[in-house]
């Protein structure tokens, strides 16, 4: 028993320092579905994302201009939080396109964000309160953050009519403490909340995609 009680600093530090590091790897979303995607233009809702992580802003991806002989592309910055950003970027790697694609002969396939959330317990930081922080300096978490994802893809035939969607949810939770600090594994545990999403969607998929396939016919 004694044993076990001089072990529990130790088993808080390992705790406390786990980390996940951002590698090619996390950032490549896997599927079953490449035969699928190649079938449909990929478009992503824009103003989902819009009113999901930065309601305040108006997004504009570009204007087109005609001058002449030239036609000119101005595209415009958009400001949207990294998050956003990270999302779609795992979107398009998920679905296998660099960017978006259209050809009007084709059904589309839109990807929404309908809904994300991070929040904290408060459990651990009153537990930090009471002790005066000193189960902190042996180890003991500080903070729990859990990051939670609503993801959804939607499939409209050639005439724009809706078929059906795929929905996703995603979940991951992830630890601050002393000895580093909790904000450096938001951003890896959002992409892993997305990834988590995305493959439901991908699961959904497989098992429907012949289905879909025949109703688009």
């Amino acid at each position: 028993m004694k044993n076990c009680v001089k072990l529990l600093p130790v088993l808080f530090l390992l705790t406390s320092c786990y980390t996940t590091r951002i590698t090619p790897e996390i950032l490549n979303p896997s599927t079953q579905n490449n035969d699928f995607f190649e079938q449909f233009n990929i478009e992503i809702n824009e103003q989902s994302f819009s009113e999901v992580f930065s309601p305040s802003h108006k997004i504009i991806d570009a204007e087109y201009y005609e001058d002449d002989d030239v036609d000119y592309r101005e595209v415009h910055v958009i400001n949207e939080t990294k998050y956003a950003a990270d999302c779609k970027n795992l979107i398009r790697k998920y679905a296998g396109v660099p960017d978006l694609h259209f050809h009007n002969e084709k059904p589309t396939l839109v990807f929404s964000v309908n809904f994300y959330e991070r929040k904290s317990a408060d459990a651990l930081r009153f537990i930090s309160v009471m002790t005066f922080g000193t189960l902190n300096l042996a180890g003991l978490p500080y903070n729990r953050t859990v990051q939670y994802i609503d993801l959804s893809a939607s499939v409209y035939d050639k005439n724009g009519n809706y078929i059906k969607s795929y929905n996703g949810f995603g979940r991951d939770t992830f630890l601050g403490g002393v000895y580093y600090y909790s904000s450096n594994q938001i951003r890896p545990s959002f992409i892993k909340t997305v990834k988590k999403a995305l493959k439901e969607i991908d699961n959904a998929m497989a098992n429907d995609k012949k289905n879909v396939i025949a109703l688009l016919k």
